[in-house]
C-alpha cells in the first residue's frame, strides 16, 4: 500500500489526498466538491447539480464553504488523543455545524429543496462517516444540540436513502 500512495502521489496527487480525476487530456481534477463539479458540469445529463439560478447557485456554493468549516474539526475530535479537550472539540463542530445549516433551506428533503445539490453531494458523505464514526469512537451525537432542531438528521436520512448513495458507500 505504501507504494501504491508513493505512485499515487508522484503521478495524480502530490498531497495523497482523494478523490483525484485524470481528465482525458491529462489534466487532474482534484478535491471532492471539485471533482463533482467537474462531473456535473461535463456530463451529458439533463439534470444538474448546480443550479442555474446565479442566486440558488451562490447559496449553493455558501452552503458548501460552511460546510467545509466542519470537516476538518470533525477529524479533529475524531484524531484527538486527549479527553479532556474532547468537549471544546465537540463545540467547535456543533458551532459550525449550526452555521452550515442556517446556509441551507429550513424546508425541503435536501438542503435546497426537494432535489439534490452539489452541497448534499459535499456533505452527505462526511455527515454518514462523522454521524457513525463520531459517535463510536468519542461518544458524540453529530446533531445534538443543534438550533435546526431535526432538519440536518432529515437531511442525512434523504440522502443515505436515495439509490446513488447507496450504490457508492459499503
Amino acid at each position: 500500500f505504501k507504494a501504491q500512495k508513493e505512485d499515487y502521489k508522484k503521478n495524480i496527487n502530490a498531497s495523497g489526498e482523494v478523490p483525484s480525476l485524470a481528465t482525458t487530456d491529462g489534466n487532474i481534477v482534484v478535491e471532492s466538491e471539485i471533482v463533482a463539479e467537474f462531473i456535473d458540469r461535463t456530463s451529458k445529463g439533463k439534470v444538474k447539480l448546480l443550479p442555474p439560478n446565479p442566486i440558488l447557485a451562490a447559496r449553493v456554493r455558501l452552503a458548501m464553504k460552511r460546510f467545509n468549516d466542519v470537516v476538518g474539526p470533525g477529524y479533529g475530535l475524531l484524531m484527538n488523543q486527549d479527553p479532556a479537550a474532547d468537549a471544546e472539540k465537540a463545540k467547535t463542530i456543533t458551532d459550525k455545524l449550526a452555521k452550515f445549516a442556517e446556509a441551507i433551506d429550513k424546508e425541503g428533503s435536501f438542503c435546497f429543496g426537494d432535489k439534490p445539490t452539489l452541497a448534499d453531494v459535499h456533505c452527505g458523505p462526511f455527515l454518514y462517516r462523522f454521524k457513525l464514526l463520531l459517535s463510536h469512537y468519542r461518544g458524540f451525537d453529530l446533531f445534538s444540540d443543534q438550533p435546526s432542531g431535526d432538519r440536518l438528521p432529515k437531511l442525512l436520512e434523504k440522502i443515505v436513502a436515495m439509490p446513488e448513495f447507496n450504490k457508492l458507500t459499503p
